[in-house]
């Protein structure tokens, strides 16, 4: 989204292990991202938000 102009960018997820991974992922990027760590239907935003959902596909090896 960076990449694509997108600015003011929150990412929301209930792991903050997982929001640490993307930060460094992101590098030098990363401080044009807020990360909150919550579950979705506990989080009282301060702000207005648009939102844009990924779907994500989880693959377990034996499940």
């Amino acid at each position: 989204m960076l990449d694509n102009g997108f600015e003011h960018i929150t990412v929301l997820d209930i792991s903050e292990k997982a929001l640490e991974k993307a930060r460094i992922r992101l590098g030098e990027k990363a401080g044009k991202v807020n990360r909150v760590v919550s579950d979705i239907t506990e989080f009282e935003p301060d702000t207005t938000f648009i939102f844009r959902t990924f779907k994500f596909n989880w693959y377990f090896n034996g499940c």
